[in-house]
């Protein structure tokens, strides 16, 4: 299975690359060439290839979390405040398009976490990602984060579609998606999460979870502040 999946998203990265590129390319230059309808036309291509890139990541991450050792870290030192700001800009556009807002709870700058910075930022953009996709227009999604001498702490509350208390201990396998019409209607093939789940178990920390049908959902994390961790060792 996993290198059969492994072949399918090494032969569509680079054709796919290339449509995006050219796509937005001709977006961002075609006001004066092409009408109105053409445009929102472009548009359209350039949102499905941005969606299908997304698909093609998530399924090379599946791919290296298959391998013998699992999900490897490189841990370096950076300020937690930083991590929490930069994920939040970077989401800035989808809830705009949504017409969702942040509110953001960042610690003091100048606390230093060690940590894989690149893996936690994915992390922070599935979780907001997710939030985003089941929370309707016009809401608002918190985040916020705390550090202390020992570990990090994240939280993400959205007040969206929410789920079953027998669903909560399965959103975070393999491919698993909600059997809702709500969560039905989302697109995504149920990785984020499982992704989200073996990189916080990498850094040696934990996740939760906890839901309630259409009230939203509250997800958490904690890391070391010092992730060292072996995941071979796991």
């Amino acid at each position: 299975m996993r290198r059969a999946l492994a072949i399918v998203s090494h032969e569509l990265k680079t054709p796919l690359t290339s449509i995006v590129a050219f796509s937005d390319l001709l977006l961002r230059n075609g006001e004066d060439r092409f009408n109105t309808r053409e445009m929102g036309q472009l548009g359209s291509i350039c949102r499905n290839a941005g969606r299908l890139s997304e698909i093609i990541e998530d399924l090379s991450h599946v791919v290296i979390l298959g391998g013998k050792n699992g999900l490897s870290i490189s841990p370096s030192s950076f300020d937690a405040a930083k991590l929490i700001d930069e994920a939040a800009i970077s989401m800035e556009p989808v809830l705009d398009l949504a017409g969702q807002t942040f509110i953001v709870h960042s610690p003091p700058s100048g606390n230093l976490l060690q940590a894989d910075k690149s893996r936690l930022h994915q992390v922070i953009e599935n979780l907001l990602t997710n939030a985003s996709k089941f929370s309707p227009a016009g809401s608002h999604i918190d985040i916020a984060a705390e550090i202390d001498e020992s570990r990090f702490y994240v939280q993400v509350v959205e007040r969206g579609t929410g789920t079953s208390k027998e669903e909560e201990s399965r959103v975070f396998d393999y491919f698993y998606r909600a059997d809702t019409g709500a969560s039905n209607r989302v697109p995504g093939l149920g990785l984020g999460l499982f992704i989200t789940r073996e990189i916080i178990h990498a850094h040696g920390g934990s996740l939760s979870l906890k839901s309630e049908l259409g009230r939203g959902t509250t997800v958490s994390f904690a890391v070391p502040r010092t992730s060292t961790k072996d995941p071979s060792k796991r």
